[in-house]
């Protein structure tokens, strides 16, 4: 099929969609994204794989608007992302931190996608794409520790879009590896 999970809610933010937990799948072989979900509050991903996805620009999982979440102990491949997030703790004030945890993310660009995402702890992740191994644009209250980025491809292991770390309540404790020259960069070129 087109995707291995399909998860539709609300995009509105005064009425997100309500509590979802994604458990201990394997999904193969499907087309374009192992799992697909938008639009929900309280959210659990945990335990699942993805890989074999036949579509050059498929995500291991593609996700967008999501609020109060858990993801945690995945492994996700796709031939674009490993795990693309949009918009998380975004349009609402969330109860506490999100978490982003112990997952293996592999990507044909990038291993893990971060646009406007806030309110979030990403740890002890290995996060590996042909260019990047994490991108990351309009970040607001994220703690990032002991993950493992890693760019194959000649390009950059950390890459964030915004000028300065303004942003990152923590940036510690990281590994870093590309087969290029840079390791990490910022918009500014720092």
């Amino acid at each position: 099929g087109e995707r291995g999970i399909n998860v539709y809610g609300n995009f509105t933010a005064s009425s997100r969609s309500q509590n979802v937990t994604i458990h201990n799948n394997d999904i193969q072989n499907a087309d374009d994204n192992g799992i697909y979900i938008v639009g929900y509050n309280n959210v659990t991903i945990t335990d699942n794989y993805v890989d074999g996805l036949t579509n050059a620009f498929s995500d291991g999982m593609y996700s967008s608007d999501l609020e109060n979440f858990t993801i945690t102990g995945n492994r996700f491949k796709g031939g674009d992302n490993g795990l693309e997030a949009n918009d998380y703790n975004f349009d609402n004030m969330v109860t506490s931190k999100s978490l982003i945890a112990n997952n293996m993310l592999i990507g044909g660009d990038d291993g893990l996608y971060l646009d406007d995402v806030e309110e979030t702890d990403i740890f002890h992740n290995t996060a590996s794409g042909e260019d990047y191994g994490v991108y990351i644009n309009d970040q607001v209250g994220l703690d990032i520790r002991n993950n493992i980025f890693s760019s194959n491809g000649g390009d950059i292991a950390f890459y964030y879009l915004d000028a300065n770390t303004v942003g990152f309540d923590s940036l510690d404790y990281n590994l870093y590896y590309t087969t290029g020259t840079i390791l990490a960069r910022s918009l500014s070129g720092n």
